[in-house]
């Protein structure tokens, strides 16, 4: 009998150390296979990185290919408006909103948290030359695309302020900080989301697919192409804007690499020949 007994706690023991031991391998392997995701709110200087496993991180590149069969069905904004509303609670049921409202988010990619005024001075741009605004351009639209050879900047007009500020010197400073002081009190009744640009191609063309509906219409466009907004040609790679005052999320399989934003833009313009 006690034989039985001490065989019967040697198989316990071993059971219960070899779980143990598994638990253990199976974390390790899990850790192993996360993906790891860069989620960027473009318009608010938030971001954050989030690890999902790879059927998680498979569900939401499936996630972005539905956007995009989807989006070629679509004829109306408001019928875009709702997809993009759709993936934001789709990406928060995987974490990828971080501590950002289900709300907060929709209100940014639907282009919300945009200046009245701004969007009043594109309205009227638009309507004093439609006529003059070709098939690869669109107007105060919602954006969404997968593209390589794809550079977002940011905001830069503060660091830009605080540099010139530097060089001018200290009276000249005084004085325009007494110019910002209205402005900032205009920012607390009219908030404004501070958008991001959008380079496509350096050297080479970027590929992929872009959506846009706005003011001018449905218009897509699949690579290769290149950004066609000229704006100053101070540096060859500003030659490559494509998109203006982008406020929306942005996410990055892997830093580097290929990832999918969507979201809204005051200014679009592709073309397949850089300017």
């Amino acid at each position: 009998m006690k034989k039985k007994i001490l065989i019967g706690s040697i198989f316990a023991v071993a059971v219960i150390v070899l779980s143990s031991f598994s638990s253990v391998v199976g974390r390790v392997s899990s850790d192993d296979e996360l993906v790891e995701f860069d989620v960027e709110f473009c318009g608010l200087g938030k971001k954050h990185t989030v690890k999902l496993t790879q059927q998680e991180a498979d569900e939401v590149e499936q996630l972005f290919d539905d956007i995009e069969q989807r989006l070629s069905e679509v004829e109306t904004r408001e019928e875009a408006e709702v997809i993009f509303k759709d993936a934001v609670v789709e990406l928060d049921r995987y974490g990828l909103l971080g501590g950002m409202s289900v709300e907060q988010a929709q209100s940014l990619v639907t282009g919300k948290e945009h200046n009245p005024v701004v969007v009043k001075l594109f309205e009227i741009f638009y309507s004093r030359n439609h006529e003059k605004i070709n098939n690869n351009t669109n107007i105060l639209c919602l954006i969404a695309g997968i593209t390589d050879c794809t550079w977002f900047i940011g905001p830069i007009m503060w660091s830009v302020l605080i540099l010139l500020f530097k060089i001018i010197g200290e009276v000249l400073y005084l004085f325009l900080l007494s110019l910002f002081i209205p402005y900032s009190i205009f920012l607390t009744f009219f908030p404004m989301a501070f958008g991001y640009n959008i380079y496509f191609g350096a050297g080479s063309p970027a590929n992929g697919w872009l959506s846009t509906i706005g003011l001018n219409g449905i218009k897509r466009w699949n690579g290769p192409f290149f950004g066609n907004i000229t704006l100053l040609k101070l540096i060859e790679w500003l030659e490559n804007l494509g998109v203006v005052g982008f406020t929306g999320i942005k996410i990055y399989f892997q830093p580097g690499e290929i990832g999918f934003y969507f979201g809204s833009a005051l200014w679009v313009k592709i073309g397949e020949e850089p300017t």
